[in-house]
């Protein structure tokens, strides 16, 4: 993660880990006293990172894929079904630009 990008994400509420500094899960593990969080997003089609997510993410939880893959990615599926999570696909950007343009043109993004 980029420090600009670790910023930013500070500043918005979140708690920015740098997965070159500790191990991602496991730190979100400790962060909530071994719960996990509600939702995860994998937006970098790295396979360990789907890995994490699915580590990272509570019981009845929600990973949310935005990230288009090079290779299929190969994780542990039974772990979906022990934890129940649900898995979803996203493209990230669909129906994203007219609502971008409406929120320029009135003025509510600059």
């Amino acid at each position: 993660m980029s420090e600009e990008r670790r910023k930013v994400a500070t500043k918005l509420g979140a708690v920015a880990i740098n997965p070159a500094e500790s191990d991602a899960a496991e730190e979100i593990m400790k962060q909530t006293a071994g719960e996990g969080v509600d939702i995860s997003f994998e937006a970098t089609g790295v396979p360990v990172v789907l890995e994490q997510a699915v580590h990272s993410t509570k019981m009845g939880g929600e990973i949310v894929i935005e990230s288009l893959w090079e290779s299929k990615p190969e994780f542990d599926a039974n772990s979906l079904v022990f934890k129940e999570l649900h898995l979803i696909g996203s493209i990230g950007y669909r129906n994203l630009f007219p609502t971008v343009i409406d929120l320029i043109a009135d003025g509510r993004l600059k």
